[in-house]
C-alpha cells in the first residue's frame, strides 16, 4: 500500500493534536478521496535517572562528587529542568539545572 510519511519536528508535537482533513487528488486509476479528522494523543515519556559516583564508599570526612544522569527516551526531546536530591549533608547543594553532555 503506498503511503506518505509526515515528519513533525522535535518540539513541535503537542500533547493532543488533530489532522483536520486529508485529501487524495486521484490519478488515472483512482478517484479523488478524502477523510475526516483523526485526533492523536501524545504521552509524555518517563526518563531514566541514574546516579553515578566514582567510588562505592568513602572514608568519613572526605569529600566527593556525584553525577545525576537524566536520559531521554528514543527520538524525543532531551529532558530539561532541575534535578533535586535529598539526604545530603548540611551545606551541600540539593538541586541543579540539567545541562547537555
Amino acid at each position: 500500500m503506498p503511503r506518505v510519511k509526515l515528519n513533525i519536528r522535535r518540539g513541535h508535537l503537542q500533547r493532543r493534536f488533530a489532522l483536520h482533513h486529508r485529501q487524495y487528488s486521484g490519478d488515472s486509476s483512482y478517484n479523488a478521496s478524502s477523510a475526516s479528522a483523526v485526533t492523536f494523543s501524545v504521552a509524555q515519556a518517563t526518563p531514566n535517572v541514574l546516579i553515578v559516583t566514582p567510588e562505592s564508599s568513602y572514608p568519613q570526612g572526605t569529600s566527593s562528587s556525584l553525577t545525576v544522569l537524566v536520559e531521554g527516551m528514543g527520538n524525543g526531546a532531551a529532558p530539561t529542568g532541575t534535578v533535586a536530591v535529598s539526604g545530603a549533608p548540611k551545606g551541600t547543594a540539593t538541586s541543579a539545572a540539567l545541562s547537555a553532555g
